[in-house]
């Protein structure tokens, strides 16, 4: 599913005016939410998949752009939505991570009801919009590094609770709830503003938690072009080898999976062997440009063990200490 991107309308798809809803959770004081009752208008409609709608829409009292998530799937944690419980209860403010502003679910009898959440409208796109698709040479070391330590920090996060910009950055929290968000992939990254000339550096967050879970181990789920050799097997070194995979294709201008062959069997079973099978997943040394020391931070996510890969929190710390050592 494509967050955040595109521009005005899309053919065929009408702007139905304001939107007026009632019982919304909105953000509290305290840990949780409250009842508030909000209007909005709709801008444009940005994207649309298996699970749900897109929507850019403004509030209408005070003016704030949003995006608003129409969902139509989703997993439960106990009486609530799972990704709705995430935000609510597990993930605090962090600079790598969506923001999150309230979400609203309203129960049906004998079914899961309607879920919509509201999060904050990231204005640079996302990272596939990045990747040098058809064209020789990939994006700058120094693009690169910022969106590998900024990916490390959102999912060391998830993983551990790690937060270097915390107090206390070397103590995670004891009892923090992992989070596996198991569907990590360049549509997935935001960029909160466009990158110019006069200021290049991206500012990136993770989105879409959809598909996260509280659950060390699940089986499925996922995009299986961004997927690690474990498949279908989904644990948190799966959301390492998805940032290894990202920063494959912003230098190669794709990932280290490939699609099947021409001669490859047809049909749903014979692409799943395919994706499960050793040739799918061959990555690849960065070109010659960039740094032994990116390319070996990037190889180790990409280890084809997932019991050898590095771990998040390991790897923010590695990218941090050796960004400034790196080989320009």
């Amino acid at each position: 599913m494509v967050w955040l991107t595109g521009g005005g309308v899309e053919p065929g798809v009408k702007n139905r005016g304001p939107i007026r809803e009632r019982g919304i959770r909105g953000p509290s004081e305290t840990h949780g939410s409250v009842v508030v009752k909000e209007s909005y208008d709709k801008l444009r409609h940005i994207g649309e998949g298996g699970q749900g709608k897109l929507w850019v829409v403004k509030r209408k009292s005070d003016k704030k752009v949003l995006v608003r998530k129409e969902q139509k799937r989703f997993d439960m944690h106990g009486a609530i939505p799972c990704e709705m419980y995430l935000f609510e209860s597990v993930l605090t403010r962090h600079p790598s991570i969506i923001g999150f502003d309230h979400a609203n679910y309203v129960e049906a009898n004998g079914s899961r009801g309607s879920l919509v959440l509201y999060f904050e409208h990231c204005q640079g796109g996302d990272l596939s919009e990045y990747t040098p698709r058809g064209r020789e040479g990939g994006v700058s070391e120094d693009f690169i590094w910022h969106c590998f330590i900024q990916l490390a920090d959102a999912i060391a996060f998830l993983h551990y609770g790690y937060n270097r910009f915390a107090r206390y950055p070397s103590s995670p929290p004891r009892e923090w709830k992992r989070v596996v968000h198991r569907d990590i992939k360049p549509p997935n990254v935001f960029l909160r503003r466009e990158p110019t000339s006069r200021n290049p550096v991206p500012e990136v967050v993770l989105g879409d938690f959809g598909l996260a879970t509280l659950n060390g181990v699940t089986y499925g789920g996922g995009t299986k072009e961004w997927i690690g050799p474990e498949i279908p097997l989904m644990t948190k070194e799966n959301d390492v080898w998805g940032v290894g995979s990202i920063i494959h294709a912003l230098a190669h201008g794709k990932g280290p999976v490939s699609w099947p062959p021409r001669d490859w069997p047809r049909g749903e079973a014979a692409e799943d062997r395919w994706y499960r099978s050793p040739r799918a997943r061959q990555p690849k040394p960065l070109p010659k440009g960039y740094s032994s020391t990116l390319n070996e931070n990037m190889m180790d996510c990409l280890v084809k063990d997932p019991a050898k890969r590095i771990n998040s929190l390991q790897l923010v710390k590695n990218l941090v200490a050796e960004r400034s050592k790196a080989r320009r």
